[in-house]
């Protein structure tokens, strides 16, 4: 007799849990409040332009590689464009346009002379950027689980504008919080993954179509 499971929320974590659970030949019955699935991972269509919008910033990336694990067992990896190395157009305020990108040569080199290269913010301040990376090796997650990304930073004395055009960004797309809220500890682990777990662990991975439409109705008829 088939052994049923009852998952609570259908959020990402929920939606993966259920999937496995079918996997491993269990019955998921999965309950959700609301009227959509993926949680804040999600996409809508806006009434005013019939635009299909993602909720939120959100970054995929080659290093996330249990939720790249996910996608591939609910068939949904086609849904995904996946970077070769790693390129990211910043705007800032006077709509400058800035790119951040991986530098052809030896990984993880290449990551740290394409961070060099960020004119987005000023030379000194890129070498304040480069000096946390540097020290990621030595970084205890267990250490900084406690703190905020915002202490961590500003412990690590790196400038606003610093916070501002790259921490916050990367950050927030990552987690989905503020760097007031979200945990150092976390964060840290991110960037040891994109610095150290090869090449492709640094490039961007991205949706072709809204963010539901991309994972969750596959989830869902998985």
């Amino acid at each position: 007799m088939q052994k049923k499971v009852i998952v609570i929320g259908g959020g990402f974590a929920g939606l993966t849990t259920a999937a496995y659970l079918v996997k491993n030949n269990y019955r998921a019955i999965l309950l959700e409040a609301s009227p959509k699935l993926g949680g804040r991972a999600y996409s809508f269509k806006d009434k005013e332009t019939n635009t299909i919008l993602d909720n939120g910033q959100h970054i995929l990336m080659g290093c996330y590689f249990e939720t790249l694990k996910f996608l591939n067992l609910i068939g949904a990896t086609n849904n995904f464009y996946f970077q070769k190395k790693l390129e990211v157009n910043f705007v800032k305020e006077n709509f400058d346009l800035q790119t951040l990108k991986a530098f052809p040569g030896f990984y993880p080199i290449n990551l740290l002379i394409g961070l060099l290269n960020f004119k987005a913010i000023s030379f000194g301040e890129r070498l304040r950027l480069l000096k946390i990376c540097a020290k990621l090796p030595f970084y205890s997650t267990k250490e900084y689980s406690e703190l905020s990304i915002k202490d961590w930073l500003e412990i690590e004395k790196q400038p606003k504008n610093v916070q501002d055009a790259f921490w916050k960004i990367l950050a927030v797309g990552a987690l989905n919080t503020n760097i007031e809220k979200a945990s150092a500890g976390i964060f840290i682990n991110i960037l040891k993954q994109i610095f150290f777990n090869g090449s492709k662990a640094a490039s961007i991975v991205l949706p072709k179509y809204g963010l539901s439409e991309s994972y969750s109705k596959n989830a869902e008829d998985f």
